[in-house]
Order: structure tokens, then C-alpha cells, then sequence
């Protein structure tokens, strides 16, 4: 067996929510940057899942990923982080609109 010579530690996630990506530690950057990437990676993946119309989700049976057991959909969007964030941002929305109709 092999041992191996990188010093494993843990890295805080959303570090990049109260502090400039400039300010961050080498690693921390790194863990954003991964973060930012796969978030994209997934909103583009579910983005071909969505019905023209944009009412909703059209899923698919394979459309899970690996060991996902649940999904939340916020106007058609698949959340990846903070649901209230997306949910927050859709209620605001709706509610700017309602008060422009009147």
C-alpha cells in the first residue's frame, strides 16, 4: 500500500458568500472555482430537461443523478445550493410583477 504524500485537509464551502474570491486562501479559491463549475455543469445538464413553455420540470427516468434521492425545481430551475434562495428570488419576483399589473 502506498502512502501517499499530499497533506489532506478540509476546506470550508461558500466561503466566497462573505469574503472577496481575492481574500480567500489558494485552496479556498480552488474549492469556488469547483463549486461555480459543477453548479454550471448541472444548470446546463437540466436546462435541456425543461418544457419549452417554461412551466416546469420534464423529467426524465434517467435524469438523476448518482445517489441523488431528491430534487427541488424552483420556475423550472434545478436548485443546487440554498433552496430558499431561489425560492426567495421567484417569490420576489412574482410579487414585482403583480404590483406592476396594478
Amino acid at each position: 500500500r502506498m502512502k501517499s504524500t499530499y497533506l489532506q485537509r478540509h476546506v470550508k464551502a461558500h466561503q466566497d458568500d462573505h469574503a472577496l474570491l481575492r481574500n480567500l486562501s489558494f485552496e479556498a479559491q480552488l474549492n469556488c472555482l469547483c463549486d461555480n463549475l459543477a453548479k454550471h455543469a448541472l444548470q446546463a445538464y437540466h436546462h435541456n430537461l425543461v418544457d419549452s413553455d417554461e412551466r416546469g420540470p420534464r423529467l426524465l427516468a434517467d435524469s438523476r443523478l448518482p445517489l441523488e434521492v431528491a430534487r427541488v425545481y424552483v420556475e423550472g430551475e434545478k436548485q443546487t445550493t440554498d433552496v430558499s434562495k431561489g425560492l426567495s428570488y421567484a417569490m420576489g419576483r412574482a410579487k414585482a410583477r403583480d404590483y406592476r399589473a396594478t
